[in-house]
């Protein structure tokens, strides 16, 4: 890799990346100091990606050949610390969420960028974008006892997952407790690193297993706050403009329609005999002026 330094610091110059990535070197472990860029070769030890516009952060040490010749070329390099910053944040994620200190529940997420255990219910998912590169995968929301509002939850692209039906609780262990900064908000992100377990089935194998064949349909998508409160407001309104008025919806035999129909087909001396629709009609009346004829007899 190619390095520069500026402002009394070392940065990553080659091969290129969106943000700037500040490069740590072990205690007296530096390249020598030059006037401009420096090839050299490297060991990462970790990586760390900043927020939103921060720096990024490349923790490494430096080999004997600060060349950078040999037979990997840049290219190479770049892969081979890639490859390390990922193994070494998967070994950070199983670290952590392996203790007992790092299990949490939703209400306890602060957005400190630890790697945590979370069992959580998948409440709704929102948005689902497979198809478009560097957009999320998933966003959705997870609820607990602690947090019956939900936190959101992120499934970035390209990160593998099972399937994240509402209505399904998992175990996330690996998960990382993640601050977005642009809308200040908190969220449990999925990454590589992390194991899911599943505790319970999305809502749509059970009401297919309850009907007892497959495809029943899944729970209503639950509603926002801010949706709540348009239909409390939208309530209100209809409230105030019906009043106490009670509506009562009746209809008697000789106000339907098919009473109607009858009295058409007398004024028209039609026969209902040769009208299948009147057929029934007609042998009801002659059984009730039957019945009547006896009454009267």
């Amino acid at each position: 890799m190619t390095v520069e330094r500026r402002d009394g610091a070392w940065f990553l110059q080659s091969p290129e990346t969106d943000s700037d990535v500040k490069c740590i070197f072990d205690d007296g472990d530096e390249p020598a100091d030059s006037s401009g860029p420096t090839r050299v070769s490297i060991t990462v030890s970790n990586y760390m990606a900043g927020r939103g516009s921060d720096v990024d952060y490349l923790f490494a040490s430096v080999g004997a050949d600060q060349s950078g010749l040999g037979s990997d070329g840049p290219e190479s390099t770049a892969e081979s610390a890639t490859e390390s910053a990922s193994a070494s944040e998967s070994e950070a994620a199983s670290n952590d969420a392996g203790s007992a200190e790092s299990t949490r529940t939703l209400s306890e997420l602060t957005g400190s960028g630890a790697y945590v255990t979370v069992e959580a219910t998948v409440e709704s998912v929102d948005w689902v974008d497979k198809n478009d590169p560097g957009t999320p995968d998933i966003i959705g929301h997870l609820t607990d006892e602690s947090a019956p509002n939900g936190v959101v939850f992120v499934v970035p692209d390209g990160v593998s997952h099972p399937y994240l039906g509402e209505g399904a609780r998992f175990e996330f262990a690996g998960a990382k407790d993640h601050h977005y900064r642009a809308k200040d908000q908190v969220q449990l992100l999925i990454t590589d690193a992390t194991q899911f377990t599943q505790r319970s089935p999305p809502d749509d194998d059970r009401d297919a297993r309850g009907s007892g064949r497959r495809g029943g349909r899944g729970r209503e998508r639950s509603q926002s706050p801010s949706d709540r409160e348009r239909l409390g407001a939208l309530r209100d309104i209809a409230e105030s403009a019906i009043g106490d008025e009670t509506f009562v919806e009746s209809q008697s035999s000789d106000d339907s329609l098919v009473g109607a129909a009858k009295r058409r087909a007398r004024k028209q001396q039609r026969d209902p005999a040769i009208d299948p629709r009147m057929q029934a009609f007609d042998d009801e009346e002659k059984d009730e002026e039957a019945s009547s004829d006896r009454d009267d007899d």
